[in-house]
């Protein structure tokens, strides 16, 4: 569910702006998952220090000097025979595998982020139903909070790799909001808020056909009525 949106002043990004996103969110003890493009100095310490939350960062090539530092640990973190945690799950047609390894990040590991405590490799199989190799993809995480395990490393990388099915997909495919021409004054901004409350609403009342839910409101707008009716 969306809590908060801001708008990004232009002729800055989107990076900028993680202060005032959370200055009116209670985020205490949270554990804060994001894009790589957010993987900095400034948003890990703020985190930490300010929010008195942990954060759970990608590493990419973004960050050149951080990448190279997390990737060699990766590697000998990989081949240093710990026993990995595995998923294996069979849906829409393939076959994906996650393994997970992880490890601590002592002061003179020179993974050089505010408060980075642990690292974890995984890496995602995919196969077809017969077992044939499709693609493979490995990605690097650095998390605040010591006590992460190699489980909960897979559990909360895949929960956010999740917001892009329950919020991202949605928004494009039942309003189509990558195709909208409008972008004068606050419209696009107040289309997004209404769409993000939509998507709140039927999050609360736990529906996840969110297409069919559309269409039949759209039919006979009474039906949103009982949706927003809450106690």
């Amino acid at each position: 569910m969306t809590l908060a949106q801001i708008r990004v002043p232009e002729g800055t990004t989107e990076t900028t702006q993680v202060k005032t996103l959370l200055a009116g969110l209670e985020i205490d003890g949270a554990l804060v998952t994001m894009d790589a493009a957010h993987t900095c100095a400034a948003t890990a310490r703020h985190l930490v220090k300010d929010k008195n939350a942990d954060y759970l960062m990608a590493v990419k090539g973004n960050r050149e000097v951080l990448y190279a530092a997390c990737k060699r640990l990766a590697s000998a973190l990989v081949s240093g025979g710990q026993t990995p945690h595995v998923v294996t799950e069979d849906d829409h047609g393939r076959i994906g595998t996650w393994t997970t390894w992880s490890t601590g990040l002592p002061p003179g590991a020179g993974v050089k982020l505010p408060h980075a405590a642990r690292l974890a490799v995984i890496r995602r199989d995919i196969a077809d139903l017969a077992g044939r190799p499709t693609s493979k993809e490995t990605v690097l995480m650095v998390t605040s909070r010591a006590w992460m395990t190699s489980a909960d490393f897979h559990t909360c990388t895949r929960g956010h790799w999740s917001i892009e099915n329950v919020e991202h997909r949605p928004r494009d495919t039942v309003w189509r909001e990558d195709d909208q021409q409008a972008y004068l004054g606050n419209g696009p901004r107040n289309t997004a808020a209404l769409r993000n409350l939509a998507l709140g609403v039927l999050a609360v009342n736990g529906i996840t056909k969110i297409t069919e839910t559309v269409q039949r409101i759209g039919r006979d707008h009474d039906r949103a009525a009982p949706l927003l009716m809450l106690t």
